[in-house]
């Protein structure tokens, strides 16, 4: 261990260098943990500079649906079936592939590591799952994605969906092609993850081609920031379901929206409520919480258990 409480012993094998992956690289070394590798989409980009056992870090940009999101999905597997553990920003293999991926991390006696890929900043993940465990939730509602929240806030001041759009991937709030944020899809995917983890004993949902898309109207989102919230892309999760629409939170005692771009109510079985708010999902906040997660695999009894982990 590193005097920061590092694995030490660890490298980091990086797929995908993106903003991300980049923001990670630079923070690996503060902590004692080497370079297994960095991989692009042509292959190798940077070769190993540790021959340590190595951390898989999946920080490619999520493909939903073909050949490609097939095949990485299986890569996955194969990953932690040889025993080797991942740790993923990336929502789509668990949102098309959660069984699969579950039972592959059994079998190898390891972990998937995902809390990056649900709030960014915020430990959402963490956070519910610890309140399930404790003392039980019945629903969750949030706010989970902060293209979509920029955008109802500009479109409630008065500009076109369309020009709030533009604003947004010219400033880097959203990915150059903003399509699975404004359709609801990045929103749902985080929905699936939060439903498979914390109602384990459900059977595991997935995102395919029939889910509902969500649709953006200046009228609606303007009607919902009219009662004094501003308006919001509400993912719903329940046993059994995951729903996406345009509202706002109700009022609750001790509860704000405020301009967060993540916001989480969570209901417990007692009736009372929990609330969570913080920062989203930008490249330095998505590359610390993957950092979080390499971290905790100091932990030997953790990855012994094997599965999925918030």
């Amino acid at each position: 261990m590193s005097e920061s409480g590092a694995p030490s012993r660890w490298a980091v094998e990086l797929h995908g260098p993106g903003r991300v992956g980049r923001a990670l690289l630079e923070r690996l070394a503060e902590h004692g943990i080497g370079n297994a590798g960095v991989w692009g989409p042509e292959g190798l980009r940077v070769p190993a500079a540790s021959s340590s056992p190595r951390i898989f870090v999946d920080a490619t940009p999520p493909r939903y649906e073909g050949e490609e999101a097939d095949a990485w999905l299986g890569r996955l597997e194969r990953v932690l079936e040889r025993g080797t553990p991942v740790v993923t920003c990336n929502k789509a293999p668990l949102t098309i592939g959660w069984t699969r991926l579950l039972a592959a991390a059994r079998r190898g006696g390891s972990t998937i590591s995902c809390s990056a890929a649900v709030g960014g900043g915020t430990p959402i993940l963490l956070a519910l799952s610890r309140l399930q465990r404790s003392q039980g939730l019945t629903r969750v509602d949030a706010s989970l994605n902060g293209t979509l929240g920029y955008v109802c806030d500009r479109v409630a001041e008065g500009v076109t969906i369309e020009h709030a759009v533009a604003n947004a991937v010219r400033t880097g709030l959203s990915e150059p092609d903003p399509a699975l944020d404004l359709d609801g899809t990045d929103s749902y995917a985080k929905g699936v993850i939060l439903h498979n983890l914390l109602f384990p004993g459900e059977r595991p949902l997935d995102l395919d081609g029939s889910r509902p898309r969500l649709r953006l109207e200046e009228r609606r989102i303007r009607e919902v920031a009219t009662e004094g919230r501003p308006a919001r892309a509400i993912t719903s999760v329940t046993p059994r379901r995951v729903e996406v629409a345009l509202g706002a939170f109700p009022a609750g005692a001790g509860w704000a929206l405020g301009p967060a771009p993540v916001a989480v109510r969570a209901k417990l079985r007692d009736g009372s409520e929990a609330a969570l708010v913080g920062p989203g999902a930008g490249p330095e906040l998505t590359a610390g919480a993957l950092l979080g997660d390499i971290l905790e695999l100091g932990d030997p009894v953790e990855r012994a258990a094997g599965g999925i982990r918030p």
